[in-house]
């Protein structure tokens, strides 16, 4: 029984993160935030915003020989723009990339510096990282608070933020405690408009 459990619990930390980083920094002129996922196997989830405007883009891909390639759809799925990052590696303080538009080919130079890792290991601790979110309102944006204990392996989601789009403005902080799963922890569901119609 104990083999088996041992066998059962290698499979399930086998797709498991590789890292969870955030960066900020340019697509050409342009200032931006970008928040990524990478799993052991590959698979990239990310985030990236323009920071002038605050609207949440999802952009998911992968990491191939040291390649990271990240697609942009547009609201039917069509991918439109892709981020590459060539001889990416996690450990990185700075990457460079490249964004491209599919339909033109227009291509820009991305710039980006770490502004920091989710680290997954005992014996650090530190508190009040903030990772932007894939669901938006209208007018307004998600960051999760996230806090890590010495004594714990895992990142906590400790707050919800709430910001205004365009001004960074604080509207209203939402003090929990729950596990942090993923990149996206938060629901467009009508929970999250409960908690804003009255912002």
């Amino acid at each position: 029984m104990r083999r088996l459990l041992y066998i059962l619990t290698l499979l399930l930390t086998s797709y498991n993160l590789f890292g969870q980083t955030s960066y900020f920094g340019f697509i050409d002129k342009y200032p931006i935030k970008l928040e990524t996922d990478i799993f052991s196997i590959g698979d990239a989830r990310a985030i990236y915003t323009y920071s002038n405007y605050d609207n949440p883009i999802v952009i998911n891909g992968e990491l191939k020989q040291g390649k990271l390639t990240l697609y942009e759809k547009d609201s039917i799925g069509k991918n439109i723009a892709t981020l590459t990052f060539d001889n990416f590696d996690i450990k990185n303080n700075q990457l460079e990339g490249t964004w491209k538009e599919l339909n033109s080919n227009k291509q820009l130079k991305i710039s980006l510096t770490k502004n920091f890792d989710i680290d997954y290991r005992e014996n650090i601790e530190w508190t009040a990282r903030e990772m932007i979110q894939s669901v938006s309102l209208k007018d307004k944006y998600f960051k999760l608070v996230i806090s890590k204990a010495k004594d714990n392996f895992y990142a906590n989601v400790t707050g919800v933020k709430i910001f205004e789009k365009k001004t960074d403005k604080l509207i209203q902080q939402i003090d929990l405690q729950c596990q942090l799963w993923e990149l996206n922890n938060t629901d467009p569901s009508p929970v999250t408009n409960q908690l804003t119609r009255n912002l």
